[in-house]
Protein backbone atom coordinates (compact mmCIF):
# COMPACT_ATOMS: atom_id res chain seq x y z
CA UNK A 1 0.00 0.00 0.00
CA UNK A 2 2.85 2.33 0.86
CA UNK A 3 4.50 1.51 -2.47
CA UNK A 4 1.26 2.25 -4.36
CA UNK A 5 0.96 5.61 -2.60
CA UNK A 6 4.53 6.47 -3.54
CA UNK A 7 3.86 5.65 -7.19
CA UNK A 8 0.71 7.81 -7.16
CA UNK A 9 2.60 10.78 -5.67
CA UNK A 10 5.34 10.37 -8.28
CA UNK A 11 2.72 10.26 -11.06
CA UNK A 12 1.04 13.43 -9.82
CA UNK A 13 4.42 15.14 -9.51
CA UNK A 14 5.39 14.16 -13.02
CA UNK A 15 2.01 15.24 -14.30
CA UNK A 16 2.46 18.64 -12.68
CA UNK A 17 6.03 18.86 -13.96
CA UNK A 18 4.85 18.00 -17.46
CA UNK A 19 2.27 20.77 -17.31
CA UNK A 20 4.77 23.27 -16.00
CA UNK A 21 7.34 22.23 -18.58
CA UNK A 22 5.07 22.59 -21.62
CA UNK A 23 5.31 25.66 -23.85
CA UNK A 24 1.93 26.75 -25.15
CA UNK A 25 1.84 29.11 -28.16
CA UNK A 26 -0.88 31.55 -29.17
CA UNK A 27 -0.38 33.30 -32.53
CA UNK A 28 -2.18 36.06 -34.40
CA UNK A 29 -0.93 36.03 -38.02
CA UNK A 30 -0.53 39.03 -40.32
CA UNK A 31 -3.66 39.26 -42.49
CA UNK A 32 -4.48 41.34 -45.56
CA UNK A 33 -7.92 42.54 -46.65
CA UNK A 34 -9.73 45.15 -48.73
CA UNK A 35 -11.01 48.41 -47.27
CA UNK A 36 -14.53 48.50 -45.78
CA UNK A 37 -14.76 44.73 -45.33
CA UNK A 38 -15.96 42.42 -42.56
CA UNK A 39 -12.94 40.27 -41.77
CA UNK A 40 -11.84 37.34 -39.59
CA UNK A 41 -8.51 37.48 -37.77
CA UNK A 42 -7.58 34.00 -36.45
CA UNK A 43 -5.98 33.29 -33.08
CA UNK A 44 -4.17 29.98 -33.52
CA UNK A 45 -3.05 27.66 -30.74
CA UNK A 46 -0.30 25.10 -30.27
CA UNK A 47 0.21 22.81 -27.30
CA UNK A 48 -2.69 24.00 -25.14
CA UNK A 49 -2.68 21.10 -22.67
CA UNK A 50 -4.71 20.88 -19.46
CA UNK A 51 -5.83 24.52 -19.61
CA UNK A 52 -8.22 25.25 -16.75
CA UNK A 53 -8.31 29.03 -17.02
CA UNK A 54 -7.33 31.55 -19.63
CA UNK A 55 -7.36 35.35 -19.69
CA UNK A 56 -6.38 37.33 -22.79
CA UNK A 57 -6.30 41.04 -23.61
CA UNK A 58 -5.82 41.89 -27.30
CA UNK A 59 -5.40 45.49 -28.38
CA UNK A 60 -5.91 47.04 -31.84
CA UNK A 61 -6.49 50.45 -33.39
CA UNK A 62 -10.22 51.18 -33.52
CA UNK A 63 -9.57 53.80 -36.20
CA UNK A 64 -8.61 50.92 -38.49
CA UNK A 65 -11.00 48.23 -37.20
CA UNK A 66 -14.15 47.97 -35.11
CA UNK A 67 -15.01 44.82 -33.15
CA UNK A 68 -18.07 42.73 -34.04
CA UNK A 69 -17.83 39.34 -32.35
CA UNK A 70 -15.81 36.17 -31.83
CA UNK A 71 -16.46 33.45 -34.40
CA UNK A 72 -15.50 29.81 -34.90
CA UNK A 73 -14.59 29.25 -31.25
CA UNK A 74 -12.90 25.88 -30.79
CA UNK A 75 -15.45 23.34 -29.38
CA UNK A 76 -12.92 22.43 -26.67
CA UNK A 77 -13.30 25.96 -25.33
CA UNK A 78 -17.09 26.24 -25.47
CA UNK A 79 -18.35 28.72 -22.91
CA UNK A 80 -15.55 31.17 -23.56
CA UNK A 81 -16.56 34.73 -22.61
CA UNK A 82 -15.51 38.00 -24.25
CA UNK A 83 -16.21 41.73 -24.23
CA UNK A 84 -14.66 45.01 -25.39
CA UNK A 85 -13.08 47.37 -22.84
CA UNK A 86 -12.63 50.99 -23.91
CA UNK A 87 -11.01 52.58 -20.88
CA UNK A 88 -8.24 53.26 -19.97
CA UNK A 89 -7.05 51.32 -23.03
CA UNK A 90 -9.18 49.87 -25.79
CA UNK A 91 -8.86 46.09 -25.86
CA UNK A 92 -10.72 42.85 -26.44
CA UNK A 93 -10.89 40.77 -23.25
CA UNK A 94 -11.31 36.98 -23.54
CA UNK A 95 -11.94 34.75 -20.48
CA UNK A 96 -12.24 30.96 -20.08
CA UNK A 97 -12.62 28.69 -17.06
CA UNK A 98 -13.04 24.89 -16.79
CA UNK A 99 -11.37 23.30 -13.77
CA UNK A 100 -11.32 19.89 -15.46
CA UNK A 101 -8.70 21.17 -17.90
CA UNK A 102 -9.02 21.50 -21.68
CA UNK A 103 -6.69 20.39 -24.46
CA UNK A 104 -6.09 21.86 -27.91
CA UNK A 105 -2.87 20.37 -29.24
CA UNK A 106 -3.05 22.37 -32.46
CA UNK A 107 -5.65 24.42 -34.28
CA UNK A 108 -7.69 27.58 -34.24
CA UNK A 109 -8.74 28.90 -30.86
CA UNK A 110 -11.18 31.42 -32.34
CA UNK A 111 -11.59 34.11 -35.04
CA UNK A 112 -11.90 37.79 -34.17
CA UNK A 113 -14.61 39.25 -36.38
CA UNK A 114 -13.89 42.91 -37.22
CA UNK A 115 -15.11 45.55 -39.61
CA UNK A 116 -11.90 46.64 -41.33
CA UNK A 117 -12.06 50.30 -42.27
CA UNK A 118 -8.66 51.10 -43.77
CA UNK A 119 -4.99 51.46 -42.95
CA UNK A 120 -2.94 49.18 -40.73
CA UNK A 121 -3.14 48.07 -37.12
CA UNK A 122 -1.16 45.70 -34.98
CA UNK A 123 -3.06 43.02 -33.05
CA UNK A 124 -1.15 42.74 -29.78
CA UNK A 125 -1.47 40.49 -26.74
CA UNK A 126 -1.19 42.67 -23.64
CA UNK A 127 1.11 40.56 -21.51
CA UNK A 128 0.15 42.26 -18.26
CA UNK A 129 -3.18 40.38 -18.38
CA UNK A 130 -2.55 37.38 -20.64
CA UNK A 131 -2.24 34.13 -18.67
CA UNK A 132 -3.02 30.40 -18.91
CA UNK A 133 -3.21 28.13 -15.82
CA UNK A 134 -3.80 24.44 -15.17
CA UNK A 135 -6.28 22.92 -12.67
CA UNK A 136 -3.65 23.24 -9.95
CA UNK A 137 -3.59 27.01 -10.51
CA UNK A 138 -0.09 26.77 -11.91
CA UNK A 139 0.82 29.16 -14.73
CA UNK A 140 1.39 27.46 -18.07
CA UNK A 141 4.42 28.95 -19.87
CA UNK A 142 3.04 30.54 -23.02
CA UNK A 143 4.53 32.34 -26.03
CA UNK A 144 2.32 35.10 -27.43
CA UNK A 145 3.00 36.06 -31.06
CA UNK A 146 1.47 39.35 -32.21
CA UNK A 147 0.08 40.00 -35.68
CA UNK A 148 -1.43 42.75 -37.75
CA UNK A 149 -4.25 43.72 -40.09
CA UNK A 150 -3.13 45.31 -43.35
CA UNK A 151 -4.62 46.55 -46.58
CA UNK A 152 -4.12 44.36 -49.62
CA UNK A 153 -3.33 47.64 -51.35
CA UNK A 154 -0.56 48.92 -49.09
CA UNK A 155 0.77 52.27 -50.27
CA UNK A 156 4.21 52.88 -48.78
CA UNK A 157 5.00 56.09 -50.69
CA UNK A 158 2.57 58.76 -51.83
CA UNK A 159 2.98 61.06 -54.87
CA UNK A 160 4.27 64.50 -53.93
CA UNK A 161 3.44 67.99 -55.22
CA UNK A 162 5.76 69.06 -58.02
CA UNK A 163 6.94 72.53 -59.04
CA UNK A 164 8.88 72.83 -62.29
CA UNK A 165 9.93 75.50 -64.73
CA UNK A 166 8.66 75.17 -68.26
CA UNK A 167 9.72 72.95 -70.09
CA UNK A 168 11.21 70.78 -67.33
CA UNK A 169 9.94 67.22 -66.76
CA UNK A 170 7.61 66.51 -63.82
CA UNK A 171 7.48 63.07 -62.21
CA UNK A 172 4.90 61.59 -59.81
CA UNK A 173 5.68 58.32 -58.03
CA UNK A 174 3.52 55.99 -55.94
CA UNK A 175 5.09 53.08 -54.04
CA UNK A 176 2.92 50.02 -53.35
CA UNK A 177 3.70 46.60 -51.86
CA UNK A 178 3.24 43.61 -54.13
CA UNK A 179 2.57 43.71 -57.84
CA UNK A 180 -0.62 45.76 -58.34
CA UNK A 181 -2.01 47.43 -61.44
CA UNK A 182 -1.90 51.20 -61.83
CA UNK A 183 -4.10 53.78 -63.50
CA UNK A 184 -3.11 57.42 -63.16
CA UNK A 185 -5.85 60.04 -63.25
CA UNK A 186 -5.91 63.81 -63.61
CA UNK A 187 -8.24 66.60 -62.60
CA UNK A 188 -8.27 70.06 -64.15
CA UNK A 189 -10.98 71.47 -61.84
CA UNK A 190 -9.37 71.08 -58.42
CA UNK A 191 -10.63 67.55 -57.87
CA UNK A 192 -14.29 68.05 -58.77
CA UNK A 193 -13.94 65.50 -61.58
CA UNK A 194 -11.28 62.94 -62.46
CA UNK A 195 -10.32 61.36 -65.78
CA UNK A 196 -8.13 58.38 -66.61
CA UNK A 197 -4.94 59.36 -68.39
CA UNK A 198 -3.64 57.72 -71.57
CA UNK A 199 -0.05 57.68 -72.77
CA UNK A 200 0.76 60.49 -75.19
CA UNK A 201 3.91 62.14 -76.49
CA UNK A 202 4.00 64.33 -73.36
CA UNK A 203 2.50 61.94 -70.77
CA UNK A 204 4.13 58.57 -70.12
CA UNK A 205 3.69 55.81 -67.53
CA UNK A 206 -0.05 56.07 -66.96
CA UNK A 207 -0.16 52.34 -66.05
CA UNK A 208 3.06 52.29 -64.05
CA UNK A 209 4.13 53.39 -60.59
CA UNK A 210 5.89 56.45 -62.07
CA UNK A 211 4.01 59.03 -64.12
CA UNK A 212 6.09 61.42 -66.22
CA UNK A 213 4.97 64.72 -67.74
CA UNK A 214 7.46 65.58 -70.48
CA UNK A 215 8.01 69.08 -71.85
CA UNK A 216 5.77 70.80 -69.31
CA UNK A 217 4.05 74.04 -70.16
CA UNK A 218 1.68 76.39 -68.38
CA UNK A 219 -1.10 74.30 -69.96
CA UNK A 220 -0.48 71.77 -67.16
CA UNK A 221 -0.27 74.34 -64.38
CA UNK A 222 -2.75 73.55 -61.60
CA UNK A 223 -3.46 69.97 -62.71
CA UNK A 224 -3.99 67.40 -59.95
CA UNK A 225 -2.85 63.78 -60.22
CA UNK A 226 -3.65 60.59 -58.32
CA UNK A 227 -3.24 56.86 -58.95
CA UNK A 228 -5.99 54.22 -58.84
CA UNK A 229 -4.41 50.99 -57.63
CA UNK A 230 -5.91 47.48 -57.75
CA UNK A 231 -4.52 44.27 -56.22
CA UNK A 232 -6.19 40.89 -55.70
CA UNK A 233 -9.67 42.34 -56.02
CA UNK A 234 -8.97 45.34 -53.78
CA UNK A 235 -8.58 48.93 -54.91
CA UNK A 236 -7.46 52.22 -53.45
CA UNK A 237 -6.60 55.75 -54.52
CA UNK A 238 -3.29 57.36 -53.74
CA UNK A 239 -3.20 60.80 -52.24
CA UNK A 240 -3.57 63.73 -54.61
CA UNK A 241 -0.52 65.66 -55.83
CA UNK A 242 -0.52 68.95 -57.71
CA UNK A 243 1.63 70.27 -60.52
CA UNK A 244 2.80 73.87 -60.62
CA UNK A 245 4.46 74.98 -63.85
CA UNK A 246 6.35 78.26 -63.64
CA UNK A 247 7.40 80.32 -66.65
CA UNK A 248 10.69 79.25 -68.23
CA UNK A 249 13.92 80.30 -66.58
CA UNK A 250 15.89 83.01 -68.29
CA UNK A 251 19.32 84.49 -67.78
CA UNK A 252 19.95 88.22 -67.89
CA UNK A 253 23.65 88.95 -68.31
CA UNK A 254 24.69 92.49 -67.36
CA UNK A 255 28.20 93.60 -68.16
CA UNK A 256 29.60 95.76 -65.33
CA UNK A 257 32.83 97.77 -65.63
CA UNK A 258 35.48 98.28 -62.98
CA UNK A 259 34.70 101.13 -60.60
CA UNK A 260 31.29 102.69 -60.15
CA UNK A 261 28.28 101.76 -62.31
CA UNK A 262 24.69 100.66 -61.90
CA UNK A 263 22.33 97.82 -62.65
CA UNK A 264 18.71 96.68 -62.45
CA UNK A 265 16.93 93.61 -63.77
CA UNK A 266 13.75 92.54 -65.53
CA UNK A 267 14.12 89.06 -63.93
CA UNK A 268 12.61 87.70 -60.73
CA UNK A 269 15.64 85.78 -59.39
CA UNK A 270 15.36 82.30 -57.92
CA UNK A 271 16.69 83.67 -54.64
CA UNK A 272 16.61 87.09 -52.99
CA UNK A 273 19.76 86.37 -50.99
CA UNK A 274 22.49 88.81 -52.04
CA UNK A 275 25.23 86.18 -51.90
CA UNK A 276 23.31 84.05 -54.42
CA UNK A 277 22.13 86.88 -56.68
CA UNK A 278 25.61 88.42 -56.88
CA UNK A 279 27.53 85.12 -56.97
CA UNK A 280 28.96 85.77 -60.45
CA UNK A 281 30.57 89.05 -59.31
CA UNK A 282 31.23 88.18 -55.65
CA UNK A 283 35.03 88.24 -55.98
CA UNK A 284 34.94 91.70 -57.66
CA UNK A 285 32.16 93.28 -55.59
CA UNK A 286 33.15 96.12 -53.27
CA UNK A 287 29.87 97.80 -52.36
CA UNK A 288 26.22 97.93 -53.44
CA UNK A 289 23.94 100.87 -52.69
CA UNK A 290 20.24 101.58 -53.10
CA UNK A 291 18.87 104.76 -51.57
CA UNK A 292 20.39 105.16 -48.10
CA UNK A 293 20.95 101.41 -47.65
CA UNK A 294 24.04 99.35 -48.57
CA UNK A 295 25.52 95.90 -48.93
CA UNK A 296 29.23 96.03 -47.98
CA UNK A 297 30.38 92.39 -47.68
CA UNK A 298 34.01 93.04 -46.68
CA UNK A 299 32.75 95.03 -43.68
CA UNK A 300 29.95 92.55 -42.94
CA UNK A 301 27.35 95.30 -43.47
CA UNK A 302 23.97 94.58 -45.06
CA UNK A 303 21.23 97.11 -44.36
CA UNK A 304 19.52 96.21 -47.65
CA UNK A 305 18.67 92.74 -46.21
CA UNK A 306 17.23 91.11 -49.37
CA UNK A 307 17.63 91.74 -53.07
CA UNK A 308 14.61 93.56 -54.56
CA UNK A 309 14.26 93.10 -58.34
CA UNK A 310 12.06 96.21 -58.50
CA UNK A 311 14.87 98.47 -57.36
CA UNK A 312 17.90 99.98 -59.06
CA UNK A 313 21.38 99.70 -57.55
CA UNK A 314 24.65 101.61 -57.60
CA UNK A 315 27.60 99.21 -57.58
CA UNK A 316 31.39 99.38 -57.35
CA UNK A 317 33.60 96.56 -58.63
CA UNK A 318 37.35 96.02 -58.33
CA UNK A 319 37.41 94.67 -61.89
CA UNK A 320 35.01 94.32 -64.80
CA UNK A 321 32.72 91.29 -64.55
CA UNK A 322 29.43 90.00 -65.99
CA UNK A 323 26.50 89.78 -63.57
CA UNK A 324 24.19 86.87 -64.45
CA UNK A 325 20.73 86.84 -62.90
CA UNK A 326 18.65 83.67 -63.36
CA UNK A 327 14.90 83.51 -62.82
CA UNK A 328 11.56 84.32 -64.45
CA UNK A 329 10.57 87.37 -66.41
CA UNK A 330 8.94 89.87 -64.09
CA UNK A 331 5.19 89.98 -64.70
CA UNK A 332 4.41 92.93 -62.43
CA UNK A 333 6.24 95.90 -63.93
CA UNK A 334 4.66 98.68 -61.90
CA UNK A 335 6.78 100.69 -59.47
CA UNK A 336 6.26 103.76 -57.29
CA UNK A 337 8.75 106.63 -57.46
CA UNK A 338 8.87 108.96 -54.45
CA UNK A 339 9.16 112.71 -54.60
CA UNK A 340 12.80 113.79 -54.76
CA UNK A 341 15.80 111.63 -55.64
CA UNK A 342 15.66 107.82 -55.95
CA UNK A 343 16.94 104.97 -58.10
CA UNK A 344 15.04 104.24 -61.32
CA UNK A 345 15.30 100.58 -62.45
CA UNK A 346 14.53 99.36 -65.96
CA UNK A 347 11.98 96.53 -65.74
CA UNK A 348 12.11 95.91 -69.47
CA UNK A 349 14.08 93.61 -71.75
CA UNK A 350 14.24 96.28 -74.44
CA UNK A 351 15.23 99.93 -74.61
CA UNK A 352 12.46 102.33 -73.69
CA UNK A 353 12.25 106.07 -74.25
CA UNK A 354 11.70 108.36 -71.30
CA UNK A 355 8.69 109.87 -73.01
CA UNK A 356 7.07 106.47 -73.62
CA UNK A 357 7.66 105.39 -70.03
CA UNK A 358 6.16 108.45 -68.37
CA UNK A 359 3.68 109.46 -71.08
CA UNK A 360 1.26 112.18 -69.99
CA UNK A 361 2.92 112.28 -66.57
CA UNK A 362 6.27 113.34 -68.02
CA UNK A 363 5.88 116.79 -66.44
CA UNK A 364 6.36 115.16 -63.01
CA UNK A 365 9.94 114.27 -63.99
CA UNK A 366 12.45 116.91 -62.92
CA UNK A 367 15.65 115.09 -63.93
CA UNK A 368 17.02 111.67 -64.87
CA UNK A 369 20.76 111.08 -65.00
CA UNK A 370 23.15 108.22 -65.52
CA UNK A 371 25.07 106.78 -62.60
CA UNK A 372 28.80 107.13 -63.34
CA UNK A 373 27.91 108.51 -66.79
CA UNK A 374 27.24 111.78 -68.59
CA UNK A 375 23.73 111.20 -69.92
CA UNK A 376 21.03 113.51 -68.56
CA UNK A 377 17.34 114.06 -69.15
CA UNK A 378 16.62 117.61 -67.88
CA UNK A 379 13.65 119.11 -69.71
CA UNK A 380 13.66 122.35 -67.69
CA UNK A 381 17.03 123.26 -69.22
CA UNK A 382 16.24 121.47 -72.49
CA UNK A 383 19.12 119.02 -71.94
CA UNK A 384 18.15 115.67 -73.44
CA UNK A 385 21.32 113.58 -73.71
CA UNK A 386 19.55 110.60 -72.15
CA UNK A 387 16.45 110.02 -74.30
CA UNK A 388 16.46 106.21 -73.90
CA UNK A 389 16.74 103.91 -70.86
CA UNK A 390 18.67 100.66 -71.35
CA UNK A 391 17.77 97.28 -69.83
CA UNK A 392 20.24 96.17 -67.17
CA UNK A 393 21.01 99.75 -66.09
CA UNK A 394 19.69 101.90 -63.27
CA UNK A 395 19.42 105.69 -63.17
CA UNK A 396 18.97 108.45 -60.64
CA UNK A 397 15.66 110.26 -60.97
CA UNK A 398 14.32 113.34 -59.24
CA UNK A 399 10.53 113.55 -59.21
CA UNK A 400 8.40 116.60 -58.56
CA UNK A 401 5.86 114.36 -56.78
CA UNK A 402 5.26 110.72 -55.95
CA UNK A 403 4.29 108.84 -59.09
CA UNK A 404 3.39 105.27 -60.07
CA UNK A 405 4.60 104.07 -63.46
CA UNK A 406 4.29 100.83 -65.43
CA UNK A 407 6.85 99.64 -67.95
CA UNK A 408 5.13 98.80 -71.24
CA UNK A 409 5.64 95.51 -73.05
CA UNK A 410 8.29 95.36 -75.72
CA UNK A 411 7.18 95.20 -79.33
Amino acid sequence: MKKLFSILVLFLFLQGYSTLGQNAVLTIPDVYYCDSTTILVPVNAENLINVAAMSLDISFDTLACSFISLKNISPQFAGLLYNMIYWPQTKLRVLYSNMNGTNLPSGKLFDIELFYKTGQTSMEFLLSFCELTNPNFQIIPTTFNNGSVNNLVTITGQPQNQTVYQPETATFVVEVLGNPTYQWQQSINNGAAWNNLSNTANIQGVNMSELTIIQTSTFYDGWLFRCFITHQGCSAFSETAGLTVLPPLINQVIGLPAGWSSFSTYVNPLSTDFDEVLSTISSQLIILISGSQMYFPSQNINTLKKFDPKKGYTVKLSAAAPLTITGNMQSDKTISLPSGWSHLPVLSDCEISVSDLFGAQLTEVDMIKEIAGQGVYWPELNIITLPVLEPGRAYMVRMNSTLQITFPACN
